[in-house]
């Protein structure tokens, strides 16, 4: 488990940036300080956060840059969709095809709605070319995703990637 300053570091978001999407309800986790996992320090009241939700958090602020303009809707694009790409994300690994998520907006007549997408480019395409005749669609490259995390694990503890790796089940490092 990583501790608010670990995961302000691997995420970059400040301490009060953390703390409003938490009170505003944009973090693409569930965030519950009462339910914290049972070791010393969070007995007297600290939360502990998984790689998963670093990795979600970046993921959502990678769709609140590529057009998604409502953090709420970022991390529930993230937090929908992620879990659509990770199984392709550890079968290609960090060097094979690149893995995206994304979020589709269809328009069916009077009908609008989204649904989530994750795989490779080509995965994707057929999905929504083939569910879709008028949609737009807003891709984040989880692989890049969670290379930005392993990066940025390096930086604050040489420990620290091969944790972030064994906890999200990846390899290919």
């Amino acid at each position: 488990m990583l501790t608010r300053s670990e995961l302000l570091a691997l995420t970059g978001l400040e301490t009060g940036q953390l703390k409003a999407r938490a009170r505003r309800e944009q973090l693409p986790f569930h965030y519950n300080p009462e339910s914290a996992t049972p070791d010393v320090e969070d007995r007297v009241g600290w939360r502990r956060y998984r790689a998963y939700d670093a990795l979600s958090i970046i993921v959502s602020d990678e769709f609140s840059r590529n057009g998604i303009t409502s953090l709420n809707d970022a991390a529930k694009a993230a937090f929908n969709s992620i879990g659509l790409g990770f199984d392709n994300l550890k079968e290609h690994g960090l060097t094979g095809t690149p893995v995206w998520v994304g979020l589709v907006r269809w328009q069916e007549g009077d009908t609008v709605g989204t649904s989530h997408v994750g795989g490779t480019l080509t995965d994707i395409a057929a999905r929504v070319s083939a569910d879709r005749n008028n949609f737009s669609l807003v891709l984040v490259n989880l692989t890049n995703a969670l290379l930005t995390l392993l990066n940025r694990a390096r930086l604050v503890s040489g420990d620290l990637p091969a944790f972030v790796a064994k906890e999200l089940g990846i390899s290919g490092e």
